[in-house]
């Protein structure tokens, strides 16, 4: 009987289904609390002001992290895998998003960037989660005809709190398909207007472009652009996506990063991680 009343619940696309599915959210977010949080302490001021950033917007933005010079041994080195090695890249359905994922085996100069560590510290702290960095994706997106962006359109990458920073190794401007970020995106609010307005169940990742219209006005999107060597630290459970790119080439490289307990479940999610060094 009570399992029956669940599945009726889970079924009404009216209030009663709406509150039921967030109610599942908000026990999920709780249960993902008590299972990884950890006490993470910094005495960096840098770092405590990014996480300030993080907690109010969702996101904090450092320019010229890496410089130019940098930028374009790496656009070479990701260039030259992708024409060499086309066996171990993953691309989307429109031929646009080429991406290596687990590049910090390819290139002696990806593994050894700095961004690893200090980007880990600033998640940690901000999660307050104990997190390792499960790969670095690193990835070309070309200009094609109905190309989605990277990302392949609006999602969250999950219901709870998750960080990623993003580092642009082009120049990137409107037309060059950068972040876009929802502001608040992650709040009571507009999880509730997920499941009333768009009829939507959990756990729900992806969304249309018109499913984003019914629920966020146009000033509600942050676009972030920026020159080779911008580094984007971000909250990902707030819905975000690649622009579509309309013009010219936009090169990147992003760290995901996971709790210590998720790393296993994690490793075997993506399709054709490269996971042991040739180099």
């Amino acid at each position: 009987m009570i399992q029956k009343f669940k599945e009726f619940l889970n079924h009404n696309n009216g209030f009663l289904g709406a509150t039921y599915n967030f109610l599942k959210l908000k026990k999920y977010q709780l249960r993902n609390y008590k299972t990884h949080n950890y006490r993470f302490e910094n005495n960096n001021k840098q770092i405590n002001q990014i996480v300030k950033d993080l907690n109010k917007n969702g996101y904090h933005v450092i320019k010229n992290f890496i410089s130019e010079n940098d930028c374009k041994e790496l656009t070479k080195i990701i260039n030259d895998f992708i024409q060499n090695r086309k066996e171990l890249i993953w691309v989307d359905e429109e031929g646009s998003d080429e991406r290596i994922l687990g590049a910090e085996n390819i290139s002696e100069k990806l593994n050894s960037l700095n961004l690893n560590d200090f980007t880990k510290k600033i998640g940690s702290f901000f999660l307050q989660q104990k997190l390792e960095l499960l790969m670095i994706m690193a990835n070309k997106v070309n200009f094609k005809s109905n190309n989605k962006g990277s990302g392949g359109g609006w999602h969250r990458d999950s219901n709870a709190g998750q960080f990623k920073s993003l580092l642009y190794l082009s120049n990137v401007e409107k037309e060059n398909g950068p972040l876009q970020i929802i502001k608040n995106s992650n709040n009571n609010l507009l999880n509730f207007k997920i499941f009333i307005k768009l009829n939507k169940k959990f756990p729900t990742y992806r969304f249309s472009n018109e499913d984003i219209n019914k629920i966020v006005k146009r000033k509600d999107i942050v676009e972030i652009t920026g020159g080779a060597g911008t580094l984007i630290l971000f909250n990902t459970s707030m819905l975000h996506r690649g622009s579509p790119i309309r013009a010219g080439t936009r090169y990147a490289i992003t760290n995901y990063f996971y709790p210590v307990k998720k790393i296993s479940e994690n490793e075997i999610k993506f399709e054709k991680r490269i996971t042991k060094k040739i180099f």
